[in-house]
């Protein structure tokens, strides 16, 4: 079975402070058979995907991200409030994507631990993987680990336990973030 975890974009969540996502239509021509659609939107509206450049002045574009982190097998783990580094250390060993259902956000001691673990990527519901005074320090260390950050994703149609996940990014060549469409597979 498929499972769609992304947010439908026009309805999402918006991070406070960033513009809606907008969509508009040329009218089609007379005698026209197409309908051409413009979007107006942040990349980090929806779910979406942060590259390295969102927080890191040197970090890399969302089209660097390496494939391999956005596609595999991920582990969803059911956690509220902060995951800390005692949460990550009760992680299996062999867990390279994390997707965390529940509203939790690593705090500055879980994404250290999650840094020092090489997990390939992080996902989270919030529109955010940091909050308050922790949101700028968190989103450092896992983008400077090369984590993949995946933010605003939709777990309540899913049990925890193992998936394969496809959560690849747009190719925006350079931006700091892009949307993604989040899918999970049952093994």
């Amino acid at each position: 079975m498929i499972h769609d975890i992304t947010q439908e974009l026009f309805t999402s969540v918006v991070y406070p402070g960033d513009p809606a996502p907008k969509a508009s239509e040329l009218p089609v021509a007379p005698g026209g058979a197409a309908h051409v659609s413009f979007l107006e939107m942040c990349a980090h509206n929806g779910t979406h995907m942060d590259a390295p450049r969102h927080f890191l002045p040197d970090g890399y574009g969302i089209d660097a991200i390496p494939l391999e982190k956005c596609v595999g097998e991920a582990l969803v783990v059911d956690a509220a409030g902060r995951f800390t580094a005692s949460d990550a250390a009760r992680l299996p060993a062999d867990c390279r994507r994390l997707l965390l259902r529940g509203g939790a956000i690593p705090d500055a001691g879980g994404a250290a631990a999650l840094a020092a673990r090489g997990v390939d990527l992080i996902g989270v519901e919030p529109q955010s993987v940091g909050a308050g005074s922790e949101t700028t320090l968190v989103h450092k260390t896992l983008l400077a680990a090369g984590i993949a950050v995946l933010e605003g994703i939709r777990l309540s149609s899913v049990t925890a336990g193992k998936y394969f996940l496809f959560a690849a990014p747009m190719k925006l060549g350079g931006l700091d973030g892009a949307p993604v469409r989040a899918v999970l597979l049952d093994l």
